[in-house]
């Protein structure tokens, strides 16, 4: 259970920090994802912005969100958590616009 809160803990203070182009090293073995975001990437750690402005900064594999990650998206809505396939899976924390957080 401390293991899950420090992670949390992690991924809170990135998606805290990345928009003000802080970054920080996910505390995994993965390596750092090479050049932009594409479909190839694979067992890495990177950042994905897209049309939208949704940014994602976690790990990747085969091109999809997989692992430990945080989504903020445009309109001020935030999940930190466990993706699986490109999804929000597991266990996490929604924050909302509005400053309501559910987890």
């Amino acid at each position: 259970m401390r293991r899950f809160a420090l992670i949390r803990l992690f991924l809170w203070l990135a998606a805290s920090l990345a928009p003000c182009g802080v970054v920080l090293a996910q505390s995994t073995a993965l390596p750092q994802c090479p050049g932009t975001y594409s479909r190839a990437w694979t067992n890495c750690q990177g950042t994905q912005v897209n049309s939208r402005g949704d940014r994602y900064v976690g790990a990747f594999r085969n091109g999809e969100y997989e692992g430990l990650g945080s989504l903020s998206e445009a309109d001020g809505f935030r999940y930190v958590g466990e993706f699986r396939q490109g999804r929000r899976a597991g266990r996490g924390v929604l924050y909302f616009a509005n400053g309501d957080r559910y987890a």
